[in-house]
Formats: structure tokens, sequence, C-alpha cells
């Protein structure tokens, strides 16, 4: 489960933008990544830094909305790129 902190909405002359702090929770809610995502019109853009179980991963990329309520729970895929760096 992603859970998103602090959220910020600010238009610039591209459009509305929201970006926030997220965290990234197991099944048992331990945080296992944090970073943050910024939305962009249709699509956002992620950061994420591993933490307790996944510490050294380091993950960027975009968020691409799946399907919403009307289709049951609200479901994105993330898009990109990672690597483990095992110094943290």
């Amino acid at each position: 489960m992603i859970v998103y902190h602090d959220r910020f909405f600010g238009e610039t002359p591209a459009g509305i933008f929201e970006i926030a702090r997220d965290e990234v929770l197991t099944a048992d809610r331990a945080v296992v990544a944090s970073g943050q995502v910024r939305w962009l019109k249709d699509h956002g853009l992620y950061t994420l830094k591993g933490t307790g179980t996944l510490d050294g991963l380091h993950a960027t990329g975009r968020v691409e909305f799946v399907s919403g309520p009307d289709e049951g729970p609200w479901t994105y895929q993330l898009i990109g790129t990672y690597h483990i760096d095992p110094a943290g």
C-alpha cells in the first residue's frame, strides 16, 4: 500500500499539480520505502528510497492511473527503473 502525506496542490500555466511525500507499507503496516510523488496532469513522477527490509532500494519513474472506484479500489501502475545499493 502507498500512503500519501503532506499533499500540496498548486497551479502553473501548464495546469494544476500535486506534490506529496509517500510511504510504501507492507500488509502489516511496516514502512519499506519512502519518497515523493509529483502529479502533473494525468500522470505522476515518483522517487523512492527503501528502508527496513528494502534498505538500499532506489527507484524512479512514472505513475499511471489504471482504474478507479467504479471498478473497485483505486489502482495505479509504477513504471520505471530501480537499483539496489548495498550500502543503503
